[in-house]
């Protein structure tokens, strides 16, 4: 019994070891790599699935790393990726959930870059990050400089230049960060050559500011729109569940309201629910079918752990 369980162990090291990247130049997707949202993740679960993580894009064969949380590189090496994989990551936000994981990635990507034969032609990993996350890494980020090129998100009228093809425009949102609001992002990101947008809300309450910003966006997008809803969960007072009035009904997340706020004024082909609660597990299905109904939307899913969504 315990040869097996060590045999396992090696197995599992070796898989996390891997060279040689598995993404190639015509995969555009995005793959989920966490279950729930917010503390769920670092509490005692009695499931092993309730897990956090991130996402994992490939864009067109550009690999970035969003928000990795508690449990990121666990699911991203058990998804049979590697580290040769990440060309890029992206922290929306100062969250433990959003960030865990960071500090460990770089601590990989030193140990690749100090194997390396030729230093100097090594590429660099972009890190993407809000201001408050940039200020918190400082002196990582400085020590990590020769291997990692560091852009600070803020939201801005000008589209950052991702990769060949990718664009990345940065949307403001509403979230306390330990007392601080307003400091983390939403990402957009335009896909040329599978002529889509992929919006990931980040997480934001729905202020009466958004409105006009997400009208604005909605005119900058492809008409093919596909958005990752960071939901949360659901508000007592969210009655009846899809409103269209003006009323802020949690101040950090989207939930009921926000959902169909950012629905309505994007009007994307699909919907990809995510940031979940664990209390909401129950009623998943349902809300998909009522997003679908009241909005006409044929792709409406919540996505779990491992799950890959095509950009097409």
């Amino acid at each position: 019994m315990h040869t097996k369980k060590v045999e396992k162990s090696l197995a599992e090291l070796a898989n996390a070891s891997r060279t040689g990247r598995t993404i190639m130049a015509n995969d555009y997707y995005i793959k989920f790599l966490k279950m729930f949202s917010s503390a769920t993740p670092i509490m005692k679960s009695r499931r092993m699935y309730a897990v956090g993580g991130g996402y994992f894009l490939s864009l067109g064969g550009y690999g970035c790393v969003v928000d990795p949380g508690h449990h990121f590189l666990n699911n991203f090496f058990a998804n049979n990726h590697t580290l040769d994989d990440i060309d890029a990551v992206i922290v929306t936000h100062f969250h433990d959930d959003h960030y865990a994981d960071l500090p460990s990635l770089f601590s990989l990507f030193y140990r690749s870059w100090k194997k390396a034969v030729n230093r100097e032609e090594t590429k660099k990993i972009f890190l993407f990050c809000d201001k408050i996350t940039h200020e918190r890494f400082g002196n990582l980020i400085n020590a990590s400089r020769q291997y990692i090129k560091t852009v600070e998100l803020r939201p801005c009228t000008v589209p950052i230049p991702i990769t060949e093809g990718i664009l990345l425009r940065v949307i403001p949102t509403s979230h306390d960060v330990f007392g601080e609001r307003d400091t983390g992002v939403g990402l957009a990101f335009d896909v040329r050559d599978r002529n889509c947008s992929l919006v990931i809300t980040g997480d934001t309450s729905w202020t009466d500011g958004l409105n006009s910003i997400y009208d604005t966006l909605r005119s900058q997008l492809r008409s093919n729109i596909i958005m990752v809803a960071h939901v949360s969960s659901i508000c007592k007072d969210e009655i009846p569940m899809f409103s269209s009035n003006t009323k802020q009904f949690h101040t950090n997340h989207l939930c009921m309201h926000g959902l169909c706020r950012a629905i309505e004024i994007l009007r994307p082909q699909t919907v990809l629910l995510s940031e979940v609660g664990e209390e909401l597990e129950s009623i998943m299905g349902n809300l998909e079918e009522l997003v679908k109904d009241i909005y006409g939307i044929k792709n409406c899913k919540w996505c779990g752990l491992g799950e890959e969504y095509p950009l097409v």
